[in-house]
């Protein structure tokens, strides 16, 4: 759980979740102002994938085959399209950058950004020290904090990537 880089198409509008509301006095299902957690795969190729996997699971042959579970839909959940994205895009298609928050499977908190760099200066702007947004976007990944069973929370969110365990009493510069 944390802060993730995902690559995205230039033109990517991450959907908006609908909520079944009131609206002019009768019941309607309408799109609100929150993101739908995604995973940051598209539902057919999670279909495809999880197909060849039960493939291996029935035929004995599955890397993590376990014999105490009978069925691999115990072991791995079927894909559903309210958690994957509908649409599907290539590696090539897939040229710029957007930060997603991972504590649910995904609901972006930046804009799109065509450059990393673009992305640092994003990260700079909201109040996170350069060091840390540069970590950041080299690594792709930082949890949601770094706590230390002494002194709690020591670095959170995108400052944990600047965080130096040489001197742990502060995120470094």
């Amino acid at each position: 759980m944390g802060r993730e880089i995902r690559r995205v198409p230039s033109d990517w509008q991450h959907p908006k979740a609908e909520k079944h509301d009131y609206v002019n006095g009768e019941w309607k299902w309408v799109e609100t102002e929150h993101y739908r957690p995604l995973y940051d795969r598209d539902y057919e190729s999670a279909a495809e994938q999880w197909l060849a996997e039960f493939d291996q699971w029935r035929a004995g042959t599955h890397p993590d085959q376990m014999p105490s579970i009978k069925y691999f839909w115990d072991y791995s959940n079927v894909p559903d399209e309210e958690t994957c994205r509908a649409r599907k895009w290539t590696v090539e298609e897939a040229t710029h950058y957007q930060i997603y928050e991972t504590v649910t499977e995904g609901t972006p908190v930046s804009p799109v950004f065509a450059s990393t760099q673009e992305l640092v200066e994003w990260c700079v702007g909201q109040g996170y020290s350069r060091h840390a947004a540069e970590r950041f976007a080299e690594q792709g990944w930082v949890p949601s904090m770094i706590i230390d069973t002494g002194r709690g929370i020591v670095a959170e969110g995108i400052e944990a990537a600047g965080f130096s365990h040489k001197d742990d009493s502060k995120p470094s510069d």
